[in-house]
């Protein structure tokens, strides 16, 4: 009886390092798929008034301007391909295009994204050739880990801590939001995440407490 046991559980190992084995060789093939090309450095120019205090995420747009998440001032630093200055977008608080404690995720055909884990709000805003921020999509998503546009699909694809909304049964730590009506495509749960034979920390007892 212990031999079948042993034996089982050594089956169990190698699909186990087999499973790894073949994740490891697709993630390697689809590295080797992507071209990283050096073109160049900028340096930012640190002054009064654009002292870029908390980084917190930046982009670069087709344009060549370099856009910077400063976390503590609540604002977004903007300056071009050389490092000069040429603008800053919100302010820290609670108002339209103020933001408390903000986070740059991503940018695509125009659009940035951004998350705030203080008011709990997920962003996105469209920018002009002027830099003009208009905001397009506004709505509540908790403890935002990171975030990814899906503009072919109208979507957003979200990882963030494990929490469970109202309409899912069970806590989900990877999403996606539909632009248009707000609806959510839950895709990776909080068990799977873990691994095999670990149990998941229970939420709603913590809460509940």
């Amino acid at each position: 009886m212990l031999i079948s046991i042993a034996n089982a559980q050594m089956r169990k190992k190698r699909l186990s390092v087999c499973s790894i084995f073949f994740l490891v060789l697709f993630i390697t093939k689809s590295l080797a798929a992507i071209d990283i090309v050096y073109e160049g450095k900028t340096q930012l120019v640190q002054k009064e008034g654009f002292f870029i205090d908390f980084p917190r995420g930046f982009v670069v747009t087709e344009n060549g301007y370099v856009i910077v998440c400063d976390g503590r001032a609540g604002d977004f630093k903007i300056s071009d391909g050389e490092g000069k200055i040429v603008g800053v977008f919100g302010r820290r608080g609670y108002g339209p295009d103020e933001f408390v404690n903000p986070w740059l995720h991503d940018y695509k055909n125009g659009k940035l994204l951004i998350s705030d884990t203080s008011t709990k709000k997920l962003y996105i805003y469209s920018i002009d050739k002027d830099l003009n921020f208009q905001q397009i999509k506004q709505t509540i998503v908790t403890s935002v880990l990171d975030g990814r546009l899906m503009d072919e699909k109208e979507k957003v694809l979200i990882a963030r801590l494990p929490i469970t909304d109202k309409n899912a049964d069970k806590a989900y730590v990877l999403f996606a939001i539909d632009i248009n009506n707000d609806s959510r495509d839950y895709l990776l749960p909080y068990e799977l995440q873990l691994g095999e034979n670990v149990k998941p920390v229970d939420f709603k007892k913590i809460n509940s407490q």
